[in-house]
């Protein structure tokens, strides 16, 4: 059910962007064919004619022709760095930035980002959306319109089979010398009927005159001859093959107010040229041909078919009144006023209905040479603004144990260009029952031969937020495509090639390096079916070991193996298993594992694509500044160097960040990106919070540290003032257990792990570490203390130093030098050298 509602908003999104650009663009032309008609009353009902043909064929054209045709006349932009720096209007440190109402409180700030339970389904719709809903009921009223059709097809059908033949030989005869006269080769049938109100024609492949019986008794034969060649007109010029054209866009955009006047005007127009024929064909007068007009609006009135399957002759009064008064300025056309109409009505039709649109020059186009350039030059199946949505199953191991989670991959084709290479955004959104919405959007770049192009540090910084599964999967697909060229069996070849990784990830001089080199074997070995899709089974895996600095748990990759479903006509990758084995002390270990299946795949154009861009041009200039904030602010390092311009510059970045963010969600609240941004949201909420500590931090650095006097769990006096002359270092922290459970001291390491070390290195040097704990349950204080195998004194924690401390989190740690005085604060479990060196300094002064 899913797959069936997430095809029908894929299909209704592109009939909604088709629809809107062919209704106001046919809209446009619509106001123009009436204005030049209104202004030029004198023009010529066959031109006239021709407008209006041409107005219908705009909302047609439009509504199929998707894809404009690009013309490359415009000179090549120069393209800025992708990292430049952001404009200073764009940020002023300075300047306060209106984007948190002080008087709303954090938590609500917090809430104001959608949860994950909001978001998980968000970027992948289950639900049918509005353009759905449309679609359904312009699908229906297609129906009855069709419907409408067949009924007036039969009321037409049981016209002719009751009509009578016409006996009168004089009319029969100067009718035959007509149909020769205007160029007919078939003469059409000639009956009468006391059931049609107007003379009219029916049939296109089988053409009949009826004539109502009134007028054959109450009309002159001179008058009879002119309502005949009326109606022969209607043939010659064949009104009634134009008008299923009328028909067409009268079924599609029923809806459109236009569209009604387009209808109206186009009859008009039909009836004057055929007025206009006529009168040239048959030298009659003018005011004669008026007249018979006049009397047949009296005898009879419109009938009820009205362009579908008949053209009748008769119509309202006000319209009468306009086809008599264009009468008066009927005359033959100087071929020299025809030319010019000819080729004016070509270049309308050149220009005004063909979809086209200018385009910048690639850098590599010369002025007479664009053409030859504006296709690839490389064959690759990517194509601008293509969209592959992969769905499965994500494994990664955590303290030991492997945890899953559900994984959708969203891959949209920004950009190809003429050499092959292309700019595809990946969405990975992965949903955990545990940890949550997990979210990642990467700007991949894909070379011709279909692999990843290495990864930017910098803007890597922005495309992954510090979670889970994000970390574990900087790269999703290993390759976008495989050259069909090597898909043949029992073919293999190596390939060398960096594996972007992050928590297993090497040093090189001292630099962290989110990839490892490494050498693939790949073999094709056999062709398979992936949904009803040829594909060929390309087996990937590592030709040996690599090392890896992953601490103790991990010193080597092991094994990559990976297990690719390649469609055998056009290298996409329709599904993929992969696992990474890692070698730690304790032996080998999956590490995490990957599954993934092709789901949809679907080409975005016209103005669903213009959207689609435009977010992205949000989205970029938001991680641009994510990466300015982490990499060149080092957001992180902050809390070492206490520096109060980057703090300030950090605090005005967040706060920028957070307006683009609320005013992407206001401005696209549909878009598969909200995801993304909703996990940066409250990472930066997260932060602003931070940020205003380490500010309130740097301030008290310096100050003197409040003086207390605690009681440690083993029932001792300690008070701070008594240790003036020594580096002290306060570890704020909790321990909170329920009464039957046991204690695992690596639970807990996180919080003091980074304390019981610096106590066993500085003892002996002047530093005192004490611990300032809040136990649960109190009783079991020295209990719990023993049991987590603490060596440094533990304080039992007073409400009232907490609030002198200005303590919101733990752990939260605090040096304080030899003259009383605080000399570094740092909160978190981050990395926790900053706080050692922040003792060496102490030491030494």
């Amino acid at each position: 059910m899913e797959e069936l509602v997430n095809a029908l908003n894929t299909v209704a999104d592109a009939w909604a962007s088709s629809m809107w650009v062919a209704c106001w663009q046919g809209g446009v032309a619509s106001i123009f064919a009436w204005l030049i008609t209104r202004f030029l009353p004198n023009m010529s009902p066959s031109i006239r004619c021709w407008l209006w043909r041409l107005v219908l064929l705009k909302f047609l054209v439009n509504f199929v022709w998707v894809k404009p045709i690009e013309l490359p006349l415009l000179s090549a932009p120069n393209k800025p760095s992708t990292y430049a720096s952001v404009p200073a209007q764009r940020l002023k440190v300075n300047e306060p930035i209106s984007v948190i109402d002080p008087k709303v409180s954090r938590s609500n700030v917090f809430r104001s980002f959608p949860s994950s339970e909001d978001i998980s389904g968000q970027a992948f719709n289950s639900f049918p959306n509005l353009a759905s809903i449309l679609f359904l009921l312009w699908i229906l009223s297609l129906g009855w319109h069709f419907v409408l059709l067949v009924r007036s097809w039969q009321a037409v059908n049981k016209i002719r089979a009751s009509c009578q033949k016409v006996c009168d030989q004089d009319l029969l005869s100067y009718f035959a010398k007509l149909c020769q006269q205007f160029g007919l080769r078939r003469v059409p049938n000639l009956v009468l009927s006391d059931k049609v109100l107007s003379p009219s024609v029916h049939g296109i492949f089988s053409p009949t005159i009826v004539l109502p019986s009134i007028l054959l008794r109450d009309c002159s034969f001179a008058q009879l001859k002119l309502i005949l060649a009326h109606e022969l007109a209607h043939l010659v010029r064949k009104d009634l093959l134009w008008n299923w054209l009328l028909v067409i866009g009268r079924a599609l955009f029923f809806f459109h107010p236009l569209i009604w006047l387009a209808q109206k005007e186009w009859q008009l127009a039909h009836e004057m040229a055929c007025d206009e024929f006529v009168i040239l064909k048959t030298n009659t007068p003018p005011a004669n041909y008026s007249d018979v007009l006049v009397k047949v609006a009296e005898k009879c009135r419109q009938a009820v078919w009205e362009g579908l399957v008949a053209v009748s002759m008769a119509e309202s009064f006000k319209a009468l009144k306009r086809r008599v008064i264009a009468m008066q300025f009927v005359k033959p056309i100087s071929r020299k006023k025809l030319f010019i109409w000819a080729v004016s009505l070509t270049a309308l039709a050149l220009f005004g209905i063909v979809p086209w649109r200018l385009v910048a020059q690639s850098p590599k186009q010369t002025a007479g040479k664009f053409l030859q350039t504006s296709q690839p030059k490389a064959q690759i199946p990517l194509r601008k603004g293509m969209v592959l949505t992969y769905e499965g199953e994500a494994l990664v191991r955590v303290s030991g144990k492997e945890t899953k989670g559900a994984i959708k991959v969203h891959e949209f084709v920004k950009e190809v260009d003429p050499e092959g290479k292309a700019t595809v955004v990946s969405l990975r959104v992965f949903q955990h029952p545990v940890y949550g919405l997990d979210a990642s959007l990467r700007f991949v770049f894909v070379q011709p031969d279909g692999k990843e192009s290495l990864p930017d540090k910098k803007r890597l910084a922005a495309e992954i937020p510090p979670k889970l599964f994000s970390l574990h999967f900087i790269r999703i697909l290993p390759s976008y495509f495989v050259p069909v060229q090597n898909l043949k069996a029992g073919s293999s070849w190596l390939t060398r090639e960096r594996l972007p990784i992050s928590l297993y990830a090497t040093t090189v001089e001292n630099e962290f390096t989110p990839w490892v080199e490494v050498e693939m074997r790949n073999q094709t070995l056999r062709q398979e079916q992936v949904r009803g899709i040829k594909c060929w089974v390309v087996r990937r895996s590592l030709t040996k070991p690599v090392p890896v600095h992953g601490g103790d748990w991990a010193n080597q990759l092991s094994e990559r193996n990976e297990t690719l479903w390649v469609d055998a006509r056009t290298g996409l990758i329709h599904k993929f298993e992969a696992e990474t084995i890692l070698q730690g002390q304790k032996g080998k270990f999956r590490h995490n594992a990957l599954k993934l299946e092709l789901r949809r795949q679907q080409i975005l154009t016209g103005s669903a694509l213009e959207r689609r861009l435009k977010e992205l041009r949000e989205i970029e200039f938001m991680q641009r500044m994510i990466s300015r904030l982490i990499v060149d602010v080092q957001l992180y390092e902050l809390w070492k160097t206490l520096d109060e311009d980057k703090i300030d510059e950090a605090q005005a970045i967040v706060k920028v960040l957070l307006n683009e963010i609320r005013h992407f969600n206001s401005r696209f609240p549909n878009s598969p990106y909200i995801a993304y941004c909703a996990e940066w949201g409250r990472w930066l909420v997260f932060q602003d919070e931070q940020l205003e500590r380490v500010e309130e931090f740097a301030e008290r650095v310096g100050e003197p540290a409040p003086d207390f006097e605690l009681t440690s769990v083993d029932g001792e006096k300690v008070q701070l003032s008594k240790l003036r002359g020594k580096v002290v270092l306060l570890n704020f922290g909790g321990v909170g257990l329920t009464k039957d459970r046991k204690i695992k001291p690596e639970e807990w390491e996180w919080m003091f792990g980074h304390a019981e070390n610096l106590h066993r290195t500085y003892k002996d040097k002047g530093v005192v570490v004490l611990g300032i704990w809040h136990l649960y349950p109190p009783e079991q204080s020295k209990e719990v203390v023993k049991a987590l195998r603490v060596t440094f004194p533990i304080l039992i924690e007073d409400e009232k130093v907490r609030v002198a401390y200005k303590i919101y989190s733990i752990p939260t740690d605090i040096v304080i030098g030899k003259d009383g005085r605080i000399r570094f604060i740092m909160g978190g479990y981050a990395d926790k050298r900053p706080l050692q060196e922040a003792i060496e300094r102490a030491l030494k002064e």
